[in-house]
């Protein structure tokens, strides 16, 4: 069985899957670290996997290297205003 994933390029926060009314979701999504092998193996290399707190929609959307210190190594330098 085939779970539908939506996929997204540009990084977003909040669900924008809209119900039979036309109304968005607009829930908080949160990444998926809990996701089964099945579910990983649908995803390309390089993508986490993010799921909706509201509607339980899935996404994929590239790494956020700035979030995964562990992943790159390294945390953005600070920036000097």
């Amino acid at each position: 069985m085939a779970i539908e994933i939506l996929k997204q390029e540009k990084a977003i926060t909040n669900c924008i899957v809209k119900n039979e009314k036309g109304v968005m979701c607009a829930g908080h999504l949160k990444e998926y670290l809990t996701a089964t092998e099945e579910l990983k193996k649908q995803i390309p290399a390089k993508h986490s996997i993010y799921r909706c707190r509201r509607c339980l929609a899935l996404y994929t959307m590239p790494e956020q290297d700035h979030l995964h210190a562990s992943k790159s190594g390294s945390l953005l330098a600070p920036q000097k205003l």
